[in-house]
């Protein structure tokens, strides 16, 4: 289990969590809270879209489903620019498809449910190492 009290030590890095289920997201946006990140919570692609235009978002944590992937494709090109996206669900990363194209173009992480606090920590910290290389 990652270090809960633990802050990281320059600046608090802002997360923006896209998830539709309202337990899921409280749940989910306490234990990243308490790993010391900045969180704001959204539950849908336009009002993502409009956060989105803050600058001082590190990362994208988008909790959606497969079927709900083909909404979210168009906003997710539009405002990422330069910014990683960490898509957590049920499913293995996927190999074809938009998600997959998406991917090659843009800095993109998957992380499978269930999945562990040390895997989520870890995960995300690989998402924003890969755009300060």
């Amino acid at each position: 289990m990652p270090d809960l009290s633990h802050k990281p030590p320059t600046q608090c890095t802002s997360l923006l969590l896209l998830e539709r289920q309202a337990r899921s997201m409280r749940l989910l946006r306490a234990c990243l809270e308490r790993m010391g990140y900045h969180v704001l919570t959204s539950s849908s692609a336009e009002w993502t879209r409009e956060m989105l235009e803050d600058p001082k978002i590190d990362l994208l944590i988008a909790s959606i489903s497969r079927e709900e992937e083909g909404e979210h494709w168009t906003l997710l090109e539009s405002v990422l620019g330069n910014r990683p996206l960490l898509f957590v669900e049920a499913e293995a990363e996927p190999r074809t498809g938009p998600a997959h194209e998406l991917r090659e173009s843009h800095h993109i992480h998957y992380l499978a449910r269930p999945f562990t606090l040390d895997e989520l920590d870890r995960k995300i910290k690989e998402a924003l190492r890969s755009i300060r290389k």
